[in-house]
């Protein structure tokens, strides 16, 4: 869970034990959960073993499923290290409800004047209920950034864009363990354009639901994707040409409005105690495609977003915050909501408020999943692509221009560009009226495809930024942009774009396919690491229309294919091989399109290295201390470009010291010997190529006094 004060009692319910204020927050299966018994100032030495605990539901924070004699107290920090805290990781898929109670002294071995509060609750049980989550899919598309007169880094990378930043957002948020399922995509997006306005970051989004929408579409095609069923797609560029975020939220469809896409910068962390910008501005930027808005309060970390629903006066998390993986509190005066400004520039902490907590947990909700996603009567998302009724669809991106923009052309008033027609009944409406896309037969109307656009910022109430992040325009913008699958009628002479009864553009529908021929490469290939290569083509069609392409690669003999690039004009593809999964007859596949129709062609085969996985360690921290007998969460995952997210079963952790720890993304250990140990976690990938991680660490020894001495508390635990 995310916040420190836990479903308990006041400090004199139990004898000299102090309990925390009742949150009753949702807590998710699978998901690492604290509950905070707080026995303050707790020796670590003096132990028994817990009677009637479940030792796969139960850890401490200092000894793993143990009772402790320790020494209890009526006051309560929560901004001290110094409690017990009691672990569940419950292992279910489904709903599971854990009930326990918390007893001091239970056998009445220390004299006391007052034996009748030692329980709590006195009578009866706590009860949880761990509810099953929905888990996130979510593909990286690294940019390789250069517009015109940049002069900075021009490939997104690091410890973010590797996993890290997936890690952060997974332990902050009420998503089960391993519940994000990231994958970074193959190559680079070569993009040209700035990403200084607002205008810019729109068009980065477009294109990027622009792929979504085609990948998923052409699915029946080509096969499946990186981006097929994918609930999210983030875009990463790098920081040196832009340090910000965007996010494609469903209230703004002035980008498509889908609630699929995120871009931001690739900005380092180290852990995920300390994520960096890159990182928290990805959970903040997803978030907002949860139409989450951002924290309306006064302070300098707030927005002046007046229809936001933040409910507190401040942008603090309000209460004290816990990571139940690294142990980190997040004390409120220093740490603000994700979803306000102040953590991405670094001026103060990020995490979650209860709030933001709530939200995410009915939004994320297995069971209310389908019914809250809907907005105006219709599911955005991957849930709003659906059969048709028509044997045929029509994949459509289309731009709309502001008519009340200082440069506004009437003779110009929107584009059709990257139709294509496909041979599969699927459908993606957009809500919404007052637009539409029209299949015709001369006059007649074939098929009314109607949605709405919104020009409108959605900073349009201002911006009370404190100077982290540049601020953003409260001005409409100059285009909305908008993609979706419509059924296709066979002969149809014109697809139209309207608003109104306005034309907005018109596509003809010509009457041959175009045809592709790949040049390069043109027969069986060997592409060594470290070099750049060159796919390239030719294209023709009979009718004389001008073709735009689109590049798919395949690293698996056709069984999946990952969009590399859509609306390319230019007939060829650069192909960096290290940023490519790995295969002895890799293949790239070329589509052309004369406006509507399609036509494509396959390329021999190349030979490009497999590649090792990369592996994150997120706990403990490089460098940290812990006493001898003190719980230790191993946490850690790996991510490879052939496998995407690798299983549990292939992490494995080891110390320099001890030998094997133990296997799987969280393992935690009690029994690390005195000195320093080199904390490794090694992944291995289907291939068999090995990647990994290591830190380094203390335990030390810790004296106990004989004053220090106190109760026994006991916990016992029941599933239900």
């Amino acid at each position: 869970m995310a916040l420190r004060s836990r479903r308990a009692s006041s400090a004199s319910t139990i004898a000299r034990a102090g309990f925390l204020p009742d949150n009753s927050l949702p807590v998710a299966a699978k998901k690492t959960t604290a509950h905070l018994s707080q026995i303050q100032r707790l020796p670590e030495q003096q132990h028994e073993q817990c009677a009637g605990a479940s030792a796969h539901l139960c850890q401490w924070r200092r000894i793993h499923c143990q009772c402790l004699r320790r020494k209890a107290t009526t006051s309560i920090n929560q901004g001290n290290s110094d409690s017990a805290d009691i672990y569940f990781n419950v292992n279910f898929s489904n709903d599971v409800n854990v009930t326990f109670y918390a007893e001091v002294d239970p056998n009445n071995t220390i004299a006391e004047t007052n034996e009748s509060n030692n329980r709590y609750p006195t009578t009866g049980t706590i009860s949880m209920t761990f509810r099953k989550r929905t888990t996130l899919d979510i593909v990286g598309q690294r940019l390789r950034y250069h517009p015109s007169g940049y002069s900075g880094t021009q490939y997104a990378g690091g410890w973010a864009v590797n996993g890290g930043g997936a890690d952060f957002m997974e332990q902050m948020l009420p998503i089960r363990n391993n519940g994000i399922d990231y994958s970074l995509k193959s190559g680079y997006l070569n993009w040209t354009s700035s990403l200084g306005s607002g205008d810019g970051q729109h068009a980065l989004i477009q294109y990027l639901n622009s792929q979504w929408i085609m990948q998923n579409a052409l699915s029946w095609l080509f096969g499946t994707g990186a981006f097929t069923g994918a609930e999210h797609v983030y875009g990463w560029a790098p920081n040196d040409g832009y340090s910000g975020g965007h996010a494609d939220m469903p209230v703004y469809p002035h980008a498509g409005g889908l609630g699929v896409v995120g871009i931001g910068t690739d900005r380092p962390g180290t852990s995920t105690d300390n994520p960096g910008g890159g990182a928290l501005i990805m959970a903040h930027e997803l978030i907002h495609d949860y139409d989450v808005k951002h924290t309306n309060t006064a302070d300098s970390c707030g927005s002046s977003d007046s229809s936001s629903t933040f409910p507190y006066g401040s942008s603090s998390i309000q209460e004290f915050g816990f990571n139940p993986i690294t142990g980190k509190i997040y004390d409120p005066t220093t740490t603000h909501d994700v979803m306000s400004y102040c953590p991405a520039g670094g001026s103060k902490q990020g995490w979650v408020s209860p709030f933001t907590w709530n939200y995410m947990s009915s939004r994320l909700d297995a069971v209310a999943s389908a019914a809250s996603l809907d907005r105006m009567g219709v599911r955005l998302g991957t849930q709003n692509m659906h059969a048709s009724a028509a044997d045929k669809s029509l994949v459509v991106n289309a731009a709309i221009y502001n008519p009340a923009a200082p440069d506004y052309d009437p003779n110009h008033p929107g584009d059709l560009y990257n139709l294509h027609q496909i041979d599969a009944g699927l459908e993606y409406p957009l809500p919404g009226e007052g637009y539409a896309v029209e299949l015709r037969k001369g006059a007649e109307i074939l098929y009314t495809e109607a949605f709405s656009v919104s020009f409108q910022s959605e900073y349009h109430d201002g911006h009370s930024g404190n100077g982290d992040e540049p601020p953003f325009p409260p001005e409409d913008t100059l285009q909305a942009d908008v993609s979706l699958i419509m059924p296709w009628i066979d002969g149809t002479t014109d697809v139209v774009l309207l608003k109104g009864e306005q034309v907005l553009a018109t596509q003809k529908v010509s009457a041959n396919a175009p045809t592709v021929s790949i040049t390069s490469p043109s027969e069986a290939a060997t592409w060594p690491a470290g070099s750049t290569q060159m796919v390239t083509w030719t294209g023709d069609d009979a009718d004389g229309d001008s073709l735009t392409y689109t590049i798919l690669y395949s690293f698996n003999s056709g069984e999946s294919w990952d969009l590399l690039e859509t609306g390319l004009i230019s007939t060829s593809y650069e192909v960096p091989v290290d940023a490519f999964a790995g295969s002895d007859s890799a293949v790239f596949r070329v589509v052309a399109t004369d406006g509507v129709n399609m036509g494509y062609a396959e390329s021999a085969p190349v030979s490009i290295p497999n590649k090792a996985p990369e592996a994150i360690i997120t706990n403990p921290v490089n460098g940290s201390t812990e006493f001898a007998g003190n719980l230790v969460v191993l946490q850690g995952s790996a991510l490879d470009l052939e496998d995407g997210r690798l299983d549990d079963s292939v992490l494995n952790w080891s110390s320099d010291k001890q030998g094997a720890l133990g296997t799987g993304p969280s393992v935690a250990v009690n029994n690390l010997q005195l000195g320093t140990h080199v904390i490794t976690l090694t992944a291995t990938d289907s291939n068999g190529n090995t990647g990994s991680a290591a830190v380094t660490i203390s335990i030390e020894s810790q004296v106990v006094s004989a004053q220090t001495a106190g109760e026994y508390l006991f916990i016992p635990i029941v599933m239900k």
